[in-house]
């Protein structure tokens, strides 16, 4: 599996295209993102770890999503004076992605990061295209295990 951070990098160098870049962050399983949302998207309040980065999201624009590909990213974020509020992971990117409401104007990643090539905004508009793009990802993920791991 691809690094995350080195798939946004590349992509934001033309080396890969969103197709590309979209498979390896559906398969990444190290996501975190704003409670309210992960607990809607998971269905649950339970998560491994929860990263209490603000009390509230503070300067951050209605209707944007942060997701974090890594605490460390959202722990620089705040550090850069952007408080994305309590986020709880690792999640699976799958998850994550499958459930993007289309009440949201973007789901950005990383934020803070995007000169830098390691970060990306998805604008509403494209919601279709990530779901079609996570769904190819989980379908090619589960036909790379091997039967037994599919049987269970």
């Amino acid at each position: 599996m691809s690094d995350p951070i080195e798939i946004l990098r590349r992509r934001a160098r033309g080396e890969v295209g969103p197709d590309d870049a979209m498979r390896v962050l559906a398969s990444h399983d190290g996501w975190y993102a704003p409670v309210t949302y992960a607990a809607e998207a998971f269905r649950t309040d339970r998560f491994e770890r929860l990263c209490v980065w603000g009390t509230e999201a503070r300067n951050v624009p209605p209707g944007r999503l942060c997701l974090f590909t890594s605490v460390e990213r959202g722990a620089i974020l705040q550090a850069k004076g952007i408080d994305p509020g309590p986020c709880a992971g690792p999640l699976r990117g799958s998850t994550l992605f499958e459930k993007l409401p289309d009440t949201l104007a973007s789901a950005d990643i990383n934020p803070g990061f995007g000169t830098s090539g390691e970060g990306w905004v998805i604008a509403r508009e494209n919601f279709s295209v990530v779901l079609e793009l996570n769904e190819e990802a989980c379908r090619i993920i589960v036909e790379s295990l091997p039967i037994q791991a599919q049987l269970r």
